[in-house]
């Protein structure tokens, strides 16, 4: 069960598909969702083909009211039909309506519920909606969680702040998975966007790759690179809270030279990026994994990425980047600096990342792990 299958949703929507993909070698899975597309927007015709395509067992429900909690009646019928019939209930986030669908098949059916909040239980997420989220917990929240036989963490500071919140609650660290895509050149119009960043030497080629968010901090990046004394900075994903036009306009008022934006591409497109840059760079405040870390660590970029990013525990592990403690200009601007000064030690970086994450963040491990720990902590 989750409530969006919306590429807008980014992580907790390609965890969930990706993640239910590599379950299929091992076990019957279906996937339950609406077709809610922001707050109050709906999948296209077409996105909801591509979804059919592309998963046949990921079945999408029409958005109903109220709009804000992402809710369908059709999707909760359906959970409710089809709780008889599954052995696990699989709920993906919370805080929205599919959340009580799913603990009510499961309390009806007696069926073992599986928690995956996708970070929506960290401090950094519990920050917002504060009133919202308190009502919702004291009324129905507290008691879902803790119905639960399992709670499904991507990284071990998940699992930690997990254990805080609902210590009764067995829990799992399911480190997220790098989905299998094959690189594709950008088409003509985007190339000719991004020209001077491809014209740059390939060693100093740097790249923000991810939602251009608040707790992403491309405003951070674009502001810190006028201290970079060389190479071209890439920025390119879905607008949010930034738009292009306003990263190019703070660019220009930084005095960042050699910095391209350019707007979202599609995972084919983001992977050939990748591929031919030498560092990626998230100064990220908040992520409760970043599957975009993993990406880039198995295209063989160096990376640079904050302690609040749960991926950086990788990247120490494989000694693949920098993972900086504090995060601001001057630091960031430092630790992309000492790369691009020193390109051997980027290619090994990025070498290390690549073997590690190929070995390690596979989609097909992630459903190995929970196939187990399921087994372990439910009847």
């Amino acid at each position: 069960m989750i409530a969006s299958v919306a590429r807008s949703d980014g992580g907790p929507t390609t965890g969930c598909l990706a993640l239910h993909h590599a379950l299929l070698d091992h076990a019957h899975s279906v996937v339950l969702a609406t077709d809610a597309d922001g707050p109050t927007g709906r999948l296209s015709a077409t996105e909801r083909a591509e979804i059919a395509a592309a998963y046949p067992q990921v079945a999408v429900y029409p958005r109903s009211r109220p709009l804000r909690l992402k809710a369908s009646w059709a999707q909760a019928w359906a959970v409710l039909r089809t709780g008889r019939r599954c052995d696990v209930v699989h709920l993906h986030g919370l805080y929205l309506a599919h959340t009580v669908w799913a603990w009510l098949a499961a309390v009806i059916w007696r069926r073992p519920l599986v928690v995956q909040p996708h970070g929506v239980l960290e401090p950094y997420q519990r920050a917002f909606g504060v009133r919202h989220k308190r009502v919702w917990d004291t009324v129905v929240g507290r008691r879902i969680v803790r119905r639960a036989g399992l709670l499904v963490a991507a990284s071990a500071s998940e699992a930690a702040h997990l254990a805080a919140l609902y210590p009764e609650v067995p829990r799992v660290v399911m480190p997220l998975g790098v989905a299998d895509v094959q690189p594709t050149p950008p088409d003509a119009a985007l190339a000719a966007r991004l020209r001077p960043w491809l014209d740059a030497p390939a060693e100093e080629r740097v790249v923000f790759l991810g939602r251009l968010a608040v707790k992403k901090q491309p405003d951070l990046l674009v502001r810190a690179w006028a201290a970079v004394g060389r190479g071209t900075l890439l920025v390119v994903g879905p607008e949010e809270d930034w738009t292009v036009a306003d990263l190019e306009a703070l660019a220009a008022e930084a005095g960042a030279s050699r910095v391209v934006v350019a707007p979202a591409v599609d995972a084919a497109t983001g992977a050939w990026l990748l591929e031919q840059a030498a560092i990626f760079v998230l100064p990220s405040l908040n992520e409760n994994f970043a599957i975009a870390v993993g990406e880039a660590m198995v295209r063989g970029c160096a990376v640079v990425t904050t302690t609040e990013t749960a991926a950086g525990e990788h990247v120490v592990a494989a000694g693949a980047g920098t993972v900086l403690r504090e995060v601001d200009e001057r630091s960031v601007a430092a630790a992309i600096d000492a790369l691009l000064a020193d390109p051997d030690a980027a290619r090994r970086a990025g070498a290390a990342g690549a073997a590690y994450a190929r070995e390690h963040l596979t989609w097909d491990a992630a459903a190995r792990i929970l196939l187990a720990a399921v087994g372990r902590a439910v009847p």
